[in-house]
């Protein structure tokens, strides 16, 4: 499943709910961190090492549109029968290609932020 959204819109925050309530196993990984900022396609074999080493079989990639080359790598994940949850809000992920890139292997969701629009009384 690809969640794509603007900025700030509650994406993170999904994946947490859902982390917490249906994949408590699931490995969590934030290309936003600082700790990953140098992260290159070629890192992708590392990344497997410490995926085969947690056991799980559900990912939840947030912001993996920064990194080059993320989609071959999303297509090996669900080659090897991973379940896969990818965020993002860059227009990458909303892209029509992205459905040739994954060869219809994702649903998309559009995560829109929630208003909170209150009417007070006089």
């Amino acid at each position: 499943m690809i969640v794509s959204g603007i900025r700030r819109c509650g994406k993170s925050t999904l994946l947490f709910q859902l982390l917490k309530e249906r994949y408590p196993d699931a490995l969590y990984l934030n290309f936003e961190d600082p700790r990953l900022y140098e992260f290159e396609p070629t890192d992708f074999a590392r990344l497997d090492e410490s995926i085969k080493a947690s056991g799980s079989k559900v990912l939840f990639f947030d912001e993996i549109q920064i990194i080059p080359e993320w989609e071959r790598y999303a297509r090996q994940k669900l080659d090897e029968d991973y379940k896969l949850v990818i965020t993002g809000s860059n227009a990458s992920l909303l892209s029509r290609e992205l459905g040739t890139r994954l060869t219809g292997r994702h649903i998309t969701t559009e995560l829109f932020p929630f208003s909170y629009h209150h009417k007070i009384k006089s």
